[in-house]
C-alpha cells in the first residue's frame, strides 16, 4: 500500500468523524488538508512536503471556508422558537369569548388546528370570531392581544 492511500484513509476518517461531532467544519478542514497531502504523496513528494501541504491546506480551509460555512449553513440555527414558545406571535381565532365577566375572563382560541384556553393580555374583551395574536404562553393558557390591522 502506498503512502497516499494512508492520506485518503485519514481524510475519510476525518470526514466521518465530522458528521458525529459538533463544532462545525473543524475535522472536515483537516480532512481536506489530508486530501492535499494525498495529492502530494501521489505525485511522489517526500513526507516533509506532504505534512507542510497538509498543514497549509488545513489552515487555509479552516480560516477561509469555515467562516463562510458558519455564516450560511448555520445562519438560522440559533434562537429558533420550539414547542409552545413557537406560538408567540401566531394569529388565532376566538372561538369562545374572552374577558366576559360571567366566564371568569377565560375563553378559547384556535391556533392552527389546536384549541387553547385564552386570557386577554391587554385587559380588553375579545368576541367570537375576533382575530387575535398570541402575546405569551403560560402553561396551557395563551395570553392574547387584539390583532393589529395592517
Amino acid at each position: 500500500m502506498e503512502f497516499w492511500h494512508y492520506w485518503i484513509m485519514l481524510s475519510l476518517l476525518l470526514f466521518i468523524l465530522e458528521v458525529f461531532t459538533p463544532g462545525g467544519f473543524v475535522l472536515a478542514s483537516l480532512g481536506i488538508g489530508a486530501l492535499s497531502g494525498a495529492g502530494f504523496a501521489f505525485m511522489g513528494f517526500g513526507l516533509n512536503v506532504q505534512l507542510v501541504c497538509f498543514a497549509i491546506a488545513s489552515m487555509i480551509v479552516f480560516f477561509a471556508v469555515r467562516p463562510i460555512y458558519k455564516a450560511y449553513i448555520h445562519k438560522y440555527d440559533n434562537n429558533l422558537p420550539t414547542g409552545i414558545g413557537a406560538l408567540v406571535g401566531k394569529d388565532a381565532r376566538v372561538i369562545e369569548a374572552i374577558g366576559v365577566p360571567d366566564q371568569s375572563d377565560a375563553g378559547r382560541v384556535k391556533i392552527g388546528g389546536e384549541t387553547w384556553r385564552a386570557m386577554s393580555a391587554d385587559g380588553s374583551s375579545h368576541q367570537l370570531e375576533d382575530r387575535v395574536e398570541v402575546a405569551k404562553v403560560d402553561g396551557a393558557t395563551v395570553w392574547v392581544n387584539k390583532k393589529n390591522k395592517e
